[in-house]
């Protein structure tokens, strides 16, 4: 049983400081009225400086932030009341960020109730269907860092009650399970979700895995490499499935390899079809077959073999792996998201060092856009092997290196290439990163970086390719900062005056409150954050109409970016002008590109 979390002393603290200092009175529309009385709180800061301002709201005549201003606002984790994004927005946080970590409010085990819970609903109200088509799109398109949500997504659909809803999900089961780790993951997701009524293994799973197997008939080498590279995961193995699904074809090249999936190579060997590629094939399997009985002495043979059929490290015994001879040749084709993973192992190892050659080699594909693009690599995955390069240090193990300068520099250059058509706005653009406390908890999927850090590195993208002058980076909590971010920063120093910053309670509204007593002119603020502000004593939503109506710029527009998949928004859903984004995906500068330029 997931027990509800305690409110924190600090809202109780705020909730009842609010309480004391606002008598209820009726209202005409049946909402309970506030009156504009001062309140102070006990943490509010006494000083201020040039560089740090805390904006006094009480003359802007609103409701503090830990009480409702309208009926459709909920109470976040923090006290303060915010809106309930919908199921659809809810699950598309679920599939990008996930929660494997949990945030600083809640646990991962209340996060993930949550986000099943909106795809409950979503299926009960009969969108079932839509919401099978966003995960297919979040997938297909390369918009998650990680998979884990959207398998999850995916077999509780397919797994549903609702008809529509499960020939959706296993129509598309091929394109969303691109590989037999998320092939693997979503029947054990599957099997446990039908337990103990049942095993999950009813006709339309059967047919739908298949189908997996089946698709690759006239591509029969792709299917050798997938079986090869991904034998087992999470206790599931090919045999397990073939011996469920019962697939069958005539094409005697593929029934050889669901053979060999089952019973082993010596069961295929002597009756291997004589097709024109069938001995091309055999002799693949053949060489991994004796690469996996090699030990330490035969690197160079296996080396040979590796640069021979192509084999990668899922191929490789792991009495090799350390080898420098080994290790060298799995990079001639090695893929880029193994690559970016394996970067500490290598440059631990020195084989950089010894090899320069090899380096450059990396650099070079880690700075190709076209390779980027299309491996489909996510730029948080391109941050985090950043990240971990320039820290010199494994961020669980305890391999050691120094780092590399030409790799981190590299690095640095893939982020910005990870996101794709990235072009300016032309527009006058406020970049606001919450950097309360409770921004420093880890950025979900990764965890060798905060949320704040991640905010930072993201405004990075769009300082870099927006004019000079018109666009400003500030750090909010209670109070705001300029944080001095330009252009000219790397991502090292930007992250650095992020990091520094990390500090007191949160409040939404300081960005646009701060814009409107500097009479600054801003057409768009982008506030990254997780939504979970509570000590303002106006709601950033209403922050942002008197700023609007006050410098008298009606097409002010707010994009609210979500760094947690929590339910909770500070954008007001009824307002035009307002967005909710989630995650920072390679489409992300694009969409805040067309929303500041009013194409939606």
């Amino acid at each position: 049983v997931i027990m509800p979390r305690r409110k924190s002393k600090q809202a109780k603290r705020n909730y009842a400081a609010a309480a004391a200092a606002s008598s209820i009175t009726p209202s005409p529309f049946g909402m309970p009225s506030y009156p504009n009385t001062r309140w102070n709180h006990r943490h509010r800061s006494s000083s201020s400086s040039s560089n740090s301002m805390e904006v006094d709201s009480q003359q802007m005549g609103s409701i503090p932030q830990t009480q409702p201003v309208s009926v459709d606002q909920v109470e976040n984790s923090a006290g303060g009341y915010v809106f309930q994004v919908t199921d659809i927005q809810q699950l598309k946080r679920f599939i990008c960020i996930g929660c494997e970590s949990g945030t600083y409010y809640a646990s991962e085990n209340e996060l993930t109730v949550t986000n099943i819970l909106a795809l409950q609903n979503l299926i009960q109200a009969g969108q079932g269907p839509e919401a099978v088509a966003t995960i297919r799109q979040y997938s297909v398109e390369g918009r998650t860092a990680k998979q884990d949500g959207i398998q999850i997504a995916l077999a509780l659909c397919a797994h549903s009650n609702d008809p529509a809803t499960k020939r959706a999900a296993y129509a598309c089961l091929d394109e969303v399970c691109r590989i037999p780790t998320h092939l693997f993951q979503f029947v054990d997701i599957g099997q446990k979700a039908c337990q103990p009524a049942g095993t999950g293994w009813g006709r339309a799973q059967r047919r739908a895995v298949a189908k997996w197997y089946l698709q690759f008939a006239d591509t029969p080498k792709r299917l050798a490499y997938m079986v090869t590279k991904y034998r087992n995961r999470g206790g599931w193995t090919h045999r397990d499935l073939l011996r469920l699904c019962h697939a069958k074809t005539d094409k005697p090249l593929l029934n050889c390899l669901l053979r060999y999936c089952v019973k082993g190579i010596e069961a295929v060997r002597d009756n291997w079809p004589s097709e024109s590629d069938s001995a091309n094939v055999l002799a693949y399997l053949e060489a991994i077959e004796q690469l996996h009985k090699m030990d330490n002495g035969e690197e160079f043979v296996a080396a040979g073999l590796i640069e021979k059929f192509g084999l990668v490290r899922e191929h490789v015994p792991a009495p090799l792996l350390g080898s420098k001879q080994v290790m060298a040749a799995l990079l001639t084709n090695m893929p880029l998201t193994a690559m970016l993973r394996s970067l500490a192992k290598y440059l631990s190892s020195g084989l950089f060092t010894d090899k320069p050659d090899l380096l450059d080699t990396v650099i070079e594909r880690i700075t190709n856009a076209d390779l980027l693009h299309k491996a489909m690599i996510h730029p948080i995955n391109v941050l985090a092997a950043w990240r971990i390069v320039d820290s010199g240090r494994g961020f669980r193990g305890g391999l050691t290196w120094q780092p590399e300068p030409r790799l981190v520099t590299a690095l640095e250059k893939a982020f910005y290439l990870s996101f794709k058509n990235v072009k300016p706005t032309g527009k006058r653009i406020l970049l606001a990163l919450d950097v309360s406390g409770s921004m420093s908890s880890p950025a979900n999927p990764i965890q060798c970086i905060s949320c704040a850090e991640a905010a930072a590195a993201l405004a990075m993208v769009t300082v870099r390719i927006e004019p000079a002058n018109t666009c400003q980076v500030v750090g909010f909590c209670s109070k705001l900062v300029n944080l001095n971010i330009s252009s000219d920063d790397t991502l090292n120093s930007a992250l650095a005056k992020t990091s520094k910053r990390n500090f007191g309670s949160t409040d939404c509204a300081q960005p646009m409150l701060w814009a409107l007593k500097q009479r600054r002119q801003f057409d768009l603020f982008v506030v990254l954050t997780d939504n979970e502000t509570y000590f303002g004593r106006v709601h950033p939503h209403e922050a942002l109409v008197k700023y609007r109506n006050r410098m008298n710029l009606p097409e002010s527009r707010l994009a609210v970016m979500a760094m947690t998949a929590s339910k909770f928004s500070i954008a007001d859903p009824k307002d035009p002008g307002m967005l909710d984004l989630v995650g920072f995906d390679a489409s992300v500068p694009e969409i805040l590109r067309e929303f500041a330029l009013g194409e939606f």
